[in-house]
Formats: C-alpha cells, structure tokens, sequence
C-alpha cells in the first residue's frame, strides 16, 4: 500500500494555526499567545545557556 504525502495545505507565515484547525476565535488567540511564550522562553533559556543570540527556524 503506498502511502499519501500529498501536501494538501500551506498555512502562511504568521497564521493562527489553533484557528485553522477550528478552535474558537477567542481560545485559538489564547492557544496562539501561550505557545508564542513558551517559544519565546526557549529562546530565553537557549541564550542564557550558550550567551549570544539564537534564531529558531522551523522548517
């Protein structure tokens, strides 16, 4: 049996991707802002340990 890869969906740079994957407007902002934090503490964390900046890329 083959396996699909199909890509079937880009979300753009930027998207609220609790919003497309269909949770209300008021709680994808809130899923949105707490995962944008825990993203900003890794960075945090991740300077502190190696003492100069960091850009994460996903991708």
């Amino acid at each position: 049996m083959k396996t699909d890869t199909a890509i079937r969906h880009v979300s753009p740079p930027g998207a609220n991707l609790f919003l497309e994957l269909g949770f209300a407007p008021a709680k994808a902002r809130r899923l949105q802002a707490a995962s944008q934090k825990q993203i900003d503490d890794a960075r945090v964390e991740m300077l502190n340990r190696i003492g100069k900046p960091v850009t994460l890329t996903v991708g």
